[in-house]
């Protein structure tokens, strides 16, 4: 049996789950799903040893262009996830700016200060 037929099996697997638009929304989920895919090939990987038949070779030649697929999605997601997060943190600053607008000036002009004491 082709040692790296399971390896291809859980990378069209990863590949599917991250183009699939049902999960875009359930964010949570997706990741869960994928790092658990992720684990797998990795042991799935780590048991192979060269050297590699004919066959491995060319499902080789199949799983590169697979591999660098799935890490642009994940490095798309990854990038929308930071963009994100991003953005909630500057709409926390926005309202806590909104709130007190105040806090966080540190001037003191206008202020009086009697110096007959």
């Amino acid at each position: 049996m082709n040692r790296l037929q399971p390896v291809l099996d859980v990378s069209k697997k990863l590949e599917t789950l991250l183009y699939d638009e049902e999960h875009s929304g359930d964010r949570e989920s997706l990741i869960s799903k994928a790092t658990a895919l992720i684990d797998e090939r990795g042991t799935l990987m780590d048991k192979l040893i060269a050297p590699f038949s004919e066959e491995e070779m060319e499902m080789g030649k199949l799983l590169i262009p697979l591999n660098s697929k799935i890490e642009q999605r994940m490095n798309m997601l990854f990038n929308e996830l930071k963009l994100e997060m991003k953005e909630l943190k500057q709409q926390k600053r926005s309202k806590q700016q909104y709130k007190n607008p105040y806090k966080d000036v540190e001037v003191m002009d206008g202020m009086f200060v009697d110096s007959k004491n």
